[in-house]
């Protein structure tokens, strides 16, 4: 089982993992996909993507 975890901290990060084609292609190469998201003046959450 192939796992990839991301932490994003800022928006530059939000822009260049979640909004372009990088979650997407991870999704295809890894079982799953764990994204915490950290950005300021917002509430940090998780994403969990699992084939």
């Amino acid at each position: 089982m192939n796992k990839l975890g991301i932490v994003i901290t800022d928006g530059v990060g939000y822009r260049n993992f979640i909004l372009s084609d990088f979650i997407s292609k991870s999704k295809q190469t890894f079982d799953e996909v764990v994204i915490f998201l950290c950005l300021p003046n917002s509430t940090s959450y998780f994403l969990y993507l699992q084939k």
